[in-house]
């Protein structure tokens, strides 16, 4: 890492003198789901189209005022780093955002070009246990803001953003390097995807329609519970971005019925009484229903009152489901198996909507992004228009990337190439790196 500045960010959008940025698209964060995932979509969608946006009423759908809070402004903050974006409004609290990637500061202000001095490198080469390079980029919350919130930001630009490097006699060359995102902060929270259900749910599913390899590694991972005192935890994940001029591949994923679940598998994190009881309930129910267990995992949660339970189904077609259940309260002796009571119903609840859908409803909104980047009609059978975060995401596919024929199920693409990062910015060329920034364009 080196002492060159960061990218320009303030705590103000009053600036009177603030360019006219072309293209400048307005985000109303309040808008139907009207939490983060408006901010993290949007804010993702830019950074990768260098198309300049400003999102007011953040999270205006949400209590006590929305606004951003730790894990809002860690998505911001790192996300301006990677695309040298000049950012206003980022402070606890904030409801306005305004976000310039790199390009469409390049097109309106006095210099005509961005210098290598203007680049801040985000990440660091280093070497895993077992010999593999990687880039680390080490990502820290004070708290325990999701993980998995924050990765939902940034995963869309790590693996559409590969590097570029040099090799014997000065050839370009590109190499898939995969990143090693840190990320300090919670693993278990409420309202938000456990990393359990990551790793076994979204990154088989993100593999099985086309994406590099990419991983959560297990021996490194801390966790990081809501409730009681903050210990925010750790985890790795190891992501391979796509190669220069790669894309997603249009890619169908079919509805099922409960009888396609050919496999199920279990995690359960508790302790004690609560641990045997969860897993003596668990492996007598799926034995009633006929239901065949291919992993059944067991791990300490450390503390009596703190256990979580995922249940993920592979369908015929290669594809997981899952559903999860999160209890953090006061544990009294002698309620042990009330709380269990509570959560297989939770758990079973979870199950039932899964019939005449290809995906669960929390893999079905964030798979629309990668629709709506994906080459050609990518289709997710679903019954109806979906949750409000479904809804929210296939609004911000349309106002963001223009997308054409977005439906209850499909989604056109635009064809969104992987465009490599410059270690060197005087290295690029206006043309290259607005290539992807004119094709949506040209869609408007």
């Amino acid at each position: 890492m080196d002492d060159s500045p960061d990218p320009i960010i303030t705590t103000s959008t009053t600036n009177q003198e603030q360019p006219i940025y072309p293209g400048l698209k307005r985000i109303p964060g309040n808008h139907l789901e009207g939490g983060g995932q408006v901010l993290r979509i949007a804010l993702a969608l830019s950074a990768l189209t260098c198309s300049p946006v400003f999102i007011s009423n953040i999270r205006g759908g949400r209590p006590r005022g929305g606004g951003l809070k730790e894990q809002h402004l860690t998505a911001v903050t790192w996300l301006a780093r990677i695309c040298n974006a000049h950012v206003e409004g980022v402070n606890k609290g904030s409801k306005e955002v305004l976000f310039v990637p790199q390009t469409s500061r390049r097109n309106v202000e006095t210099s005509s070009s961005v210098t290598e001095s203007d680049i801040k490198p985000w990440w660091n080469e280093t070497q895993l246990d077992d010999g593999r390079i990687v880039r680390l980029v080490n990502v820290t919350m004070s708290g325990v803001g999701a993980i998995s919130l924050v990765l939902q930001a940034l995963l869309p630009v790590l693996i559409f953003t590969p590097t570029r490097t040099t090799s014997g006699n000065d050839e370009e060359a590109m190499t898939q390097v995969p990143y090693l995102l840190r990320i300090t902060g919670g693993t278990n929270v409420s309202f938000a995807p456990s990393t359990d259900y990551v790793s076994q749910v979204l990154f088989p599913n993100l593999v099985h329609i086309g994406f590099k390899a990419i991983e959560l590694l297990q021996s490194t991972l801390k966790r990081g519970w809501a409730g009681g005192r903050a210990d925010p935890g750790v985890a790795e994940f190891i992501i391979t971005p796509f190669g220069h001029g790669e894309s997603i591949p249009a890619f169908e994923m079919r509805s099922i019925l409960l009888s396609d679940i050919v496999k199920w598998n279990i995690t359960i994190v508790a302790s004690g009484l609560l641990s045997q009881l969860l897993r003596n309930r668990l492996i007598s129910d799926f034995t009633e229903r006929g239901r065949s267990i291919g992993m059944l995992r067991d791990e300490e949660s450390g503390q009596n009152n703190r256990a979580y339970v995922l249940l993920v189904g592979e369908s015929l077609h290669g594809i997981r489901l899952g559903t999860d259940v999160l209890y953090t309260g006061k544990l009294k002796s002698g309620r042990e198996s009330t709380v269990v009571d509570d959560m297989m119903k939770h758990l079973h609840s979870g199950i039932s909507p899964w019939t005449n859908n290809a995906v669960d409803q929390y893999m079905r909104d964030q798979l629309i992004l990668y629709q709506g980047l994906a080459t050609g009609t990518s289709v997710v059978e679903c019954e109806g228009p979906g949750s409000l975060h479904t809804q929210t995401a296939k609004w911000l596919v349309e106002e963001m990337l223009c997308a054409d024929d977005v439906t209850n199920d499909r989604i056109k693409g635009i064809a969104f190439k992987a465009k490599c990062k410059q270690e060197s910015a005087a290295d690029a060329s206006v043309d290259e790196i607005t290539e992807n920034m004119i094709d949506i364009s040209i869609k408007k």
